[in-house]
């Protein structure tokens, strides 16, 4: 992917007041070009891909998040000047350096604001359709639980502390599978998989929330009940549960509820029993 070159003033506009630069002193930028190098090839591979498939404007967004990232890399070990934003304190006529809580919270938000741009990020990537078919694109979109910021969703509950965003993937895939053999069928959570991420349907929809819905209860009941792993008595229930409120709702979805009953079969229940088998004795 390829991303403008920033210079100081671009690494200023993004991080605002928190470096000054003397006569005769090496530029801001190119002290960060290193760390810059490393935030792209990081951004590209865990992210992006290395296709060149974003606009002008969004390249900026993905240059602020590289930026960002560059400077929480490298402030540890550059020579700071003094700024307002306190990473170092004015004594008379000296500079203290900072201190270590000081450093560590400029770190801590810096790393706060790579976090929040990438979740928008890949809410953009994925109104492409080549990063949709790329191979990152193919993994995040590969159930509805598609960005980190949906790992905070279940944030803080026990057990989740240690739960990767590619684990939470993979729960949720397993999850939506079920469903999908179940109730749902492949080709409607398919269909509504691509529209979700393609844009056409927000995560507030109806039948893309319900499954959202389960799949936070399903996660959240996998990692805090003590329980055989082939103990599926509970998970069965909440299944259940989201799944009859999916059905229900799909009848004011006709485009979609067709999908499902040239797979599945009506929604109707079956016909009742009829014994039409001679025999005094048969029932």
């Amino acid at each position: 992917m390829t991303l403008p070159t920033p210079d100081s003033g671009t690494i200023r506009k993004y991080i605002p007041n928190v470096m000054l630069e003397v006569d005769d002193e090496t530029p801001l930028a190119q002290k960060l070009e290193p760390y810059i190098e490393s935030a792209q090839l990081w951004l590209e591979r865990e992210y992006t891909g290395t296709d060149d498939f974003l606009s002008p404007q969004h390249k900026q967004l993905a240059l602020k998040i590289v930026i960002l990232r560059a400077f929480a890399d490298a402030a540890p070990s550059l020579d700071l000047i003094i700024t307002p934003s306190g990473m170092g304190v004015v004594n008379t006529e000296s500079v203290a350096p900072a201190s270590k809580e000081r450093v560590d919270r400029l770190i801590a938000s810096l790393n706060d604001m790579v976090d929040a741009n990438i979740s928008l990020l890949i809410d953009i990537c994925r109104t492409y359709p080549q990063w949709r078919a790329s191979d990152r694109g193919r993994f995040y979109c590969q159930c509805m639980m598609s960005s980190p910021a949906d790992l905070r969703l279940i944030s803080g509950r026990h057990g989740t502390e240690t739960l990767s965003f590619a684990a939470m993937l993979s729960h949720c895939f397993t999850f939506e599978s079920e469903m999908a053999d179940r109730y749902i069928g492949n080709n409607l959570l398919s269909r509504l998989r691509s529209d979700f991420h393609s844009g056409k349907l927000s995560d507030s929809h109806p039948l893309v929330a319900t499954i959202r819905a389960a799949d936070i209860a399903l996660l959240s009941y996998r990692l805090t009940v003590t329980a055989p792993e082939r103990d599926l008595l509970w998970a069965d229930e909440i299944i259940w549960q989201y799944m009859r409120r999916f059905l229900c709702e799909l009848n004011y979805w006709p485009e979609y509820k067709e999908i499902r009953t040239e797979e599945m079969g009506p929604l109707d229940h079956p016909a009742e029993f009829k014994n039409d088998i001679k025999g005094g004795f048969y029932f």
